[in-house]
């Protein structure tokens, strides 16, 4: 498409659904309201998702609290997971990369929390930052033929910008290096932007469905990844966006 049509097609997907939207009393769409924001780790929501030689891929909740990283809990617990869930023996001498999805709007302290933990020890891993915002609309509310068209124009888009650093993870994970290389994949439940990054990459280089990749998605807590996350736009839905994209 030329890139005026992009353009129209971009501002259709983000603004139709809040000329729909319903407003609250405040007068902001009701998909807005906020939830409690999390306050520990939760280990149980720690899994692997893929490994590749030496290197692994994990996914999880926010690792951090009251204002600390929590880098030695963090290694504990994927120890036991990955010794679990792949019957493998976890490095001892690794590399840490925080692929850190939240975003500056709402969550500024957590991330300062994490970026700042890594300026300090630079030894120990990188700080990823790739903010993760879900989207407006689902595709089903299109025909199919406009549905098709903004799925093929993902890249120009997308503010996650999925399409382009989902393949730049999993080339990350096959490149090795002089120590293995551990990513930590996580938002603040490990259930919402995490699922829809992790439910991406398993679709594109895993070979799951897209309706495999909401069953995980849906059973990482005691409750399915949400139609609309306390940011007002909906991970479930942009993961629909991603099924749609990845040419099958």
């Amino acid at each position: 498409l030329p890139p005026p049509m992009r353009a129209s097609l971009a501002l259709l997907v983000f603004l139709l659904p809040l000329a729909l939207a319903s407003p609250d009393p405040q007068g902001l769409p009701a998909a807005l309201d906020d939830t409690p924001p999390m306050v520990r780790f939760t280990p149980d929501r720690v899994h692997l998702v893929d490994r590749a030689g030496e290197n692994f891929l994990f996914r999880g909740d926010r690792p951090s609290k009251d204002g600390t990283f929590l880098y030695d809990e963090l290694t504990r617990v994927m120890t036991d997971v990955l010794l679990r869930e792949a019957n493998a023996t976890f490095p001892r001498d690794y590399h840490l990369i925080d692929v850190n999805l939240l975003n500056e709007l709402q969550e500024h302290d957590d991330i300062k929390v994490e970026e700042e933990w890594f300026q300090k020890n630079p030894d120990k891993g990188t700080f990823l930052h790739w903010p993760v915002y879900g989207d407006l609309t689902n595709p089903s509310s299109y025909p199919s033929f406009i549905r098709e068209a903004i799925a093929r124009n993902m890249p120009h888009w997308n503010l996650g910008k999925l399409p382009s650093r989902i393949p730049e993870l999993h080339e990350r994970l096959g490149t090795q290096g002089s120590k293995p290389k551990v990513f930590y994949v996580h938002c603040e439940a490990g259930t919402d932007r995490t699922g829809e990054v992790c439910g991406t990459y398993s679709m594109q280089f895993l070979g799951m469905s897209f309706r495999d990749a909401l069953y995980v998605a849906n059973h990482i807590q005691h409750r399915d990844i949400s139609p609309y996350s306390k940011h007002g736009t909906s991970d479930l839905v942009n993961l629909f966006w991603i099924f749609l994209f990845i040419p099958w």
